[in-house]
Parts: structure tokens; C-alpha cells; sequence
């Protein structure tokens, strides 16, 4: 069988221009309703079995397909049917940002966390998913593992990618902690960083109504907001991905219910909605002082549906680049299509994206925030580093090391759910016969990853199919 390359460029020394890239292809939430990235232009699907008020959680793996998704309190496989052991996790469907799903790297094991609603001894909690289980539809393996009680409804992930390691992040109840937890190929770190910085979450309406309000991590992965629903108000921090510290708070004030936030692609722009208002405001962050930033908020569009009070909800930057916002118990969302452009000419599109008869209701489907960055080349046969070919092979390639730059290279072949079945190094200058012969049929990727003299950092992901 013939297989084909195409190299996608994660991480090199010389920043070159690239695109968001996410695993999150696939989208479910509200009511039966879901989005397909895959193609040119989004498209509307409706085979769900999942009705959620707030955010839900999909995983796709790394071409884009379903894997599975989740409520929180229920797992689902990508036939749509409940996962063994798939039911009783203590999330909550109606939880702002109820959970999350993160792959542990280099292995089929997904972590999904999630929280309690409002301030409940449920928690912050994950629950592992082993996906080669149950012929390869997964099996919920371990679930309601505890680590924070009571948390607030805040739950945002990032991958770093120097470390092949993701960083994910809760508030504490009654304090101003962020809690930062990593998980890495070699498992889940249960001892968090603590950052005690900005507001503390406490009270508000009903004496709980300040767990409430979105957290979200900018494609750059320097920043992260927080809104505090009853405060009326967004924070703005700065992220180090490195050691998972939070910093900084600006404190962004005004707004009635804090409730919906999501950065720009550039990371130059925050948009955000108040739960019972139908208005989204655009904020430019680049200053990084309240009150310029203050000064820059346009209303930018209105998410307007048959909801009464309850109107524009929760706020998503998707793997097109555009921003999609909920719209309760309607069957539009709102779409901002170039979140960077300033003011007006971020095109906010009320009805922006028809579900095809399905409804959204206050959340969307959460995504790592950046998983990672991509560039396409397309067939590439030769790199500045490195030499694939040939391009169409049958079962076995050449992987050629020409450069005195690296001291060579080291190699991986992942499966399709990024367990690892083949490593090598590859000196200076060495050839290298790469034979996959044997394997079962489907996708594989070679991972390509070096230092160079002056200590910077290399890595290729080369898709094999």
C-alpha cells in the first residue's frame, strides 16, 4: 500500500509565520447540536446524543476524527453510544466550563476533568478514558478522582510544547488561588502550582454566584482572563507556560454578569458577554494597563434569540480562526469572523452559523486553549535539516540526516492516538532505513526532534499514511 507524507512544523529556532491548529476538529454541545472543522468551511452536524445547558468537551485525534466527547457526567464513544463505566461522573451538565478532555502524551489514556456546579463539594475531579479498550471505542477506566473541594465552574487546559506536557488550571472557592496541575507523558502531577493573585471568588448573588464566569488562555500563551459573574468584572493575567504561574491581575471592570471571554488569534483582542444581555464587547488587551484597555471596549454585535432574558452565553476561538458564541435555545450561533480586525471590521455575525434545526444553549464545546501551532508544507521531499524520501513509499522510507547544525536527531513513530511503537537516533549525517512494514493499517507519524549548537530547539511531526 502506498503511503504519502505530509510535514506539519510544530516547534523551529526561527519563528516562521503559522495557524492554530487544534485536535478539537469535531464539537458537540446544547442540545443535540455539533460543528465539523474538517473541511474548507464549517459544517453542521446533528448526530449527537448529548443535551447540555452549559459546555460540554469533545477529543478528536490527530486527523480530526471523533474520538469521543462528554456532559461531565456522561461519556459518550464517537458511535455515540455510552462508553462502559461511561455514566455517573460528578460533573454537572449545567456548570460553566464542566469539563474539559486532555490526552496524556504518548499513550491512549485521556484524562477529562471536571467541576461541580457553583460551589459544590463535587469539586474539581478527572476521570481516565483508556481508548484501545472496548475495541478501540474506549472504556472510562478510573473516575471521581478528587483534587480541589469546593472549586469554582472554571476550567481552561494548554499544551506546552517543549515539554510534551499540558498545564491544567481551576480557581479555588473563598480565596483568589488559581491552581495549576500538569500532565505529562508520564502521568497526571496531583500537586498543583498555586498562584494567590487578583479577586477573591467568594459570594455574590445567592451567596454563590461568583463561581461563575469564563477562564480562558490565549492562543499565545501568555495570557489568561477570568470573569467574575457577580463582580462584574474580567481579569486579566499574565501566564508563564513554563512553571504554570499566573501574575499580574488587571482588573477589567463594568460588566453587568460577567459571564463569556475569548482572545483574538493574535492574542491582541479579548471579546466578551454578559449573561442577559445580548451584547459582545471588544477589548484591546496590547497595553496591558486597565484603563487604555477600558477605554479601546466597542460593542462590537449583539447575539440576539428566542431566550428571553438568558441571551448571548459562552465564547469559543475555534480551529477556523473565527469566534463562536452560544446563544440559549437557539438554533444560530454568533460568529465574529476576524476576531484580530479592530472594532466593526471583526464582522460579528448575529445568526451567524445555522445548526440545521438542532440548539445551542449557554455553552459550546471547550478546546485546549493553543494546543498546539502548525505551518503546512505540502509533500515536501527535502528540508533544511533533514531528508524524507521517497514520496509515495511501500512500507519503508529513508530518513537522511544532512546538516552539522544538530548533532543529529531522534526519532519517533506514534499510532493515530499517539502511543509510541518505534524510536531511533540519527547521528550526523547518518541514513537511516525506516521500515513500518507489519503494522496494522491507519495513520502513523513520524516525530523528528533535535538541539541545536546554540541550544535551540527543532521538532517535525511528518504524517504517514
Amino acid at each position: 500500500m502506498l503511503k504519502q507524507i505530509k510535514v506539519l512544523l510544530i516547534l523551529l529556532a526561527a519563528c516562521l509565520p503559522c495557524q492554530t491548529f487544534s485536535q478539537e476538529k469535531v464539537w458537540y454541545f446544547g442540545n443535540e447540536a455539533g460543528i465539523d472543522f474538517n473541511g474548507t468551511s464549517a459544517v453542521a452536524i446533528t448526530d449527537g446524543s448529548m443535551n447540555v445547558i452549559d459546555n460540554a468537551a469533545a477529543i478528536s485525534d490527530f486527523t480530526g476524527n471523533l474520538l469521543f466527547y462528554t456532559d461531565g457526567m456522561n461519556v459518550w464513544d464517537r458511535n455515540h453510544s455510552l462508553m462502559p463505566n461511561g455514566t455517573g461522573l460528578m460533573g454537572e451538565s449545567s456548570n460553566g466550563q464542566g469539563s474539559l478532555i486532555v490526552q496524556r502524551p504518548g499513550t491512549d489514556l485521556f484524562y477529562i476533568f471536571t467541576v461541580g456546579q457553583y460551589n459544590s463539594t463535587n469539586g474539581f475531579r478527572y476521570h481516565i478514558v483508556e481508548l484501545s479498550q472496548n475495541g478501540g471505542f474506549g472504556d472510562v477506566i478510573s473516575k471521581n478522582i478528587l483534587l480541589l473541594s469546593p472549586s469554582t465552574e472554571r476550567l481552561d487546559a494548554v499544551y506546552n510544547e517543549l515539554t510534551n506536557s499540558y498545564w491544567i488550571i481551576t480557581h479555588g472557592w473563598n480565596s483568589n488561588d488559581f491552581y495549576s496541575y500538569e500532565l505529562t507523558q508520564f502521568g497526571f502531577n496531583p500537586v498543583p502550582v498555586i498562584s494567590p493573585v487578583g479577586t477573591v471568588h467568594t459570594g455574590g448573588m445567592l451567596g454563590h454566584y461568583n463561581t461563575m464566569g469564563q477562564l480562558c488562555i490565549s492562543p499565545t500563551k501568555t495570557k489568561l482572563v477570568c470573569g467574575i459573574y457577580s463582580d462584574g468584572v474580567f481579569e486579566l493575567f499574565d501566564f508563564d507556560l513554563n512553571t504554570g504561574v499566573i501574575s499580574n491581575p488587571v482588573p477589567l471592570g463594568g460588566f453587568n454578569n460577567a459571564w463569556g471571554a475569548a482572545f483574538s488569534p493574535d492574542g491582541t483582542k479579548l471579546y466578551v458577554s454578559e449573561w442577559m444581555n445580548t451584547e459582545i464587547t471588544q477589548l484591546d488587551i496590547s497595553s496591558g494597563i486597565a484603563s487604555v484597555i477600558l477605554n479601546t471596549a466597542t460593542v462590537v454585535g449583539h447575539g440576539t434569540g428566542p431566550g428571553g432574558s438568558y441571551q448571548a452565553g459562552y465564547l469559543q476561538l475555534a480551529p477556523d480562526d473565527k469566534i463562536y458564541g452560544a446563544v440559549f435555545d437557539d438554533d444560530y450561533l454568533l460568529v465574529i469572523n476576524s476576531p484580530n480586525q479592530s472594532g466593526l471590521a471583526c464582522n460579528l455575525v448575529d445568526n451567524g452559523f445555522f445548526l440545521n434545526g438542532k440548539k445551542s444553549q449557554a455553552g459550546l464545546c471547550r478546546a485546549v486553549s493553543s494546543r498546539t501551532s502548525f505551518t503546512s508544507i505540502n509533500e515536501t521531499a527535502a528540508e533544511k535539516y533533514y531528508l524524507v524520501f521517497p514520496n509515495p513509499f511501500v512500507d519503508e522510507f529513508n530518513l537522511t540526516s544532512h546538516t552539522n547544525r544538530f548533532d543529529g536527531f531522534n526519532y519517533s513513530i506514534f499510532n493515530s492516538v499517539g502511543a509510541e511503537i518505534l524510536n531511533g537516533k540519527l547521528s550526523e549525517t547518518q541514513k537511516e532505513i525506516i521500515n513500518i512494514s507489519g503494522r496494522p493499517a491507519g495513520i502513523y507519524y513520524l516525530k523528528i526532534s533535535g538541539t541545536d549548537i546554540i541550544g535551540s530547539k527543532f521538532e517535525r511531526l511528518i504524517k504517514l499514511k
